[in-house]
């Protein structure tokens, strides 16, 4: 989810506000609205400070200031999530004042606003205008930054990595740079790249370490591993993401089945219960796997009966026929065997089941 970033503070300096030559009373009735509206702003009184700054626009049309006004009126909304109406109002600043100093500010906002509506084209193009019209701006980062993220949002990742990358390499002091190298390795995952995801993941965790993302890092790089049959180190990658369940996973296929039935247990711990059904469906065959029989046949019993609606079922019927088979319970193997070709013929584990059935 991309971050809220609070791009643009008001900037108006009292100083340096102007006035036309209005008389003496009238010069101070406008500055006196116009310090009340950015007064009420300052506190985070954003609904009566958008109010305000629309009686100004209102009440002084021609006034220099105008621009400033109609600026926080932009940011008077946004902060209130009014996100149309705050578009809205950074359009009328764009089209009306076009020589103003606010005018980039704008146009960015402008794309923040499409951003939080869900209007990610828009706000994508808005984004790119920015970034062509505006290239020395110090809103630079904060806009490729969003950029990113709506490319993101639209699934566009060759897009997304693009400028996740053009902003860690362009702009290295950015705020939100430990962020950005997670996305960067998230984003290469995400596409399977894994062997060069790993080496960002692992850039992340040496470099930018940052508990946010710290544990979806281990998580996913763990899973880069597994994915490349680097069994050992994602077994520990997984171990410090608390992934119990996947490194039980790992562990088997290290052929280390103790210690994944461990790591299945731990699993079944956890409150949410996310792996329940793989997990006992992995303590079953860790036993299996160890040819200890009579564990395995109470472990898939236990499955059948806790699970039965189970992709697993049929292969759960196969796996307990074979442990009732070699534990030379003949007739009741036989029973588990029908169980497949009667009520899942269309299993992949029928034959299996005849092949049991016929010894």
């Amino acid at each position: 989810m991309k971050k809220k970033i609070c791009l643009i503070g008001m900037g108006f300096a009292l100083l340096s506000l102007l006035f036309l030559p209005l008389p003496l009373g009238a010069r101070g009735e406008v500055k006196r609205e116009f310090i009340f509206a950015q007064r009420l702003f300052e506190e985070e009184k954003f609904s009566l400070a958008a109010l305000q700054f629309e009686k100004f626009l209102d009440t002084f049309p021609g006034d220099p200031n105008c621009d400033k006004a109609q600026y926080g009126l932009g940011m008077s909304l946004w902060n209130m999530e009014e996100y149309e109406r705050a578009a809205s109002a950074f359009e009328i600043l764009l089209e009306r004042y076009p020589e103003s100093e606010w005018v980039d500010e704008s146009l960015l906002q402008l794309g923040e606003n499409f951003y939080k509506l869900g209007n990610f084209h828009e706000a994508i193009s808005t984004y790119e205008k920015f970034i062509r019209d505006y290239p020395q701006s110090e809103h630079l980062p904060k806009t490729f930054y969003s950029l990113a993220y709506a490319h993101l949002r639209l699934e566009d990742h060759p897009e997304a990595l693009k400028n996740f990358r053009k902003l860690k390499d362009e702009f290295p002091e950015f705020e939100y740079l430990p962020e950005v190298q997670y996305r960067i390795a998230n984003l290469l995952y995400l596409t399977t790249r894994y062997e060069e995801a790993k080496k960002e993941y692992s850039t992340f965790i040496s470099e930018y370490f940052t508990p946010e993302f710290l544990v979806q890092a281990y998580l996913e790089r763990g899973d880069c591993n597994f994915e490349m049959g680097s069994y050992t180190e994602a077994a520990e990658d997984f171990a410090r993401a608390g992934a119990h369940f996947w490194r039980g996973e790992t562990l088997y296929y290290l052929g280390q089945y103790s210690e994944a039935r461990q790591a299945y247990q731990q699993a079944l711990e956890e409150p949410e219960k996310k792996w329940e059904v793989e997990a006992r469906w992995g303590i079953a065959h860790t036993y299996y796997k160890e040819k200890n029989y009579a564990k395995a046949q109470d472990s898939f019993r236990h499955f059948i009966d806790s699970f039965p609606k189970s992709k697993f079922l049929p292969e759960a019927w196969l796996r307990l026929g074979d442990c009732l088979y070699y534990q030379n319970n003949l007739a009741q193997a036989r029973k588990a065997y029908q169980k497949v070709i009667k009520e899942h013929p269309e299993s992949r584990y029928v034959a299996d089941s005849l092949y049991g059935m016929a010894y």
